[in-house]
């Protein structure tokens, strides 16, 4: 339960949360498209020909629905958010996405509560990858939070430091992670690109989440996945007989 409530937590903070992905899919994979994604938070994506358009999932109380619109340029330009509580009350924000030299710098969301606002900064290496993330939650004060990525030299994140609060480790399989078929912008959108670990090349079959102050493992996990015929996930299982489901579309 520690676990799940990190897990949302993280997720809320990003929310408001475009290198491409480096990942190069093979021929045969190409049209193979993420729909949805069933599991302890679910999600469904939309497209219209091979860009999504929308993405749809459920959280605790509160059913979410992201609506992406592009430019000409098939850059994502915005995201409008719209949140429905079981009271029926629905409330929207909007997620704003800057570029230099088409690498997204900065993502700004004004939420839907009043004064509350993210800036979300973006660094990268010489191969493009996202490594740095320093995001900014304005409300009443300000309050920043430093994200560090580590890459191996297959693109898989094997490091996330958040400082002053933990480390997560990854280990891999050598299959298709199909969040790759995604943009950073898309996975900025998500909001889930640091849980999911979605910016990596491959599927995480290990997690250890160790406290920054103590150097202590908080968390272990493993994960076991079953894969389609041309390698890509259609179930993970992991702690507590948790099961992940990925359902996929020819383009």
């Amino acid at each position: 339960m520690k676990y799940l409530s990190i897990t949302i937590l993280i997720l809320l903070a990003f929310q408001s949360c475009g290198a491409d992905s480096t990942m190069d899919i093979t021929n045969q994979n190409e049209n193979l498209l993420l729909t949805s994604v069933y599991g302890l938070i679910s999600h469904h994506f939309d497209y219209d020909e091979n860009k999504i358009i929308k993405i749809s999932f459920v959280l605790e109380e509160m059913s979410i629905e992201k609506t992406i619109i592009y430019d000409q340029n098939d850059q994502i330009k915005y995201s409008i958010n719209s949140y429905e509580f079981d009271d029926l009350s629905i409330s929207v924000d909007t997620t704003f996405i800057e570029y230099q030299d088409n690498l997204i710098t900065k993502a700004t969301t004004q939420k839907y509560i009043q004064n509350f606002k993210i800036n979300q900064y973006f660094q990268y290496d010489d191969l493009n990858r996202l490594i740095n993330v320093r995001q900014e939650r304005i409300f009443n004060s300000t309050t920043n939070l430093i994200y560090k990525f580590n890459y191996d030299q297959n693109n898989n994140v094997t490091k996330l430091d958040i400082p002053n609060y933990q480390n997560y480790l990854f280990e891999y399989d050598d299959k298709v992670n199909p969040y790759t078929q995604f943009n950073l912008g898309v996975m900025i959108i998500l909001g889930e690109w640091t849980v999911m670990n979605v910016l990596s090349n491959n599927n995480t079959i290990t997690e250890t989440i160790i406290d920054n102050s103590s150097e202590t493992i908080n968390e272990y996990f493993e994960y076991l996945y079953d894969y389609n015929n041309v390698g890509f996930p259609i179930q993970r299982t992991e702690k507590y007989d948790l099961t992940t489901f990925y359902d996929y579309k020819r383009n």
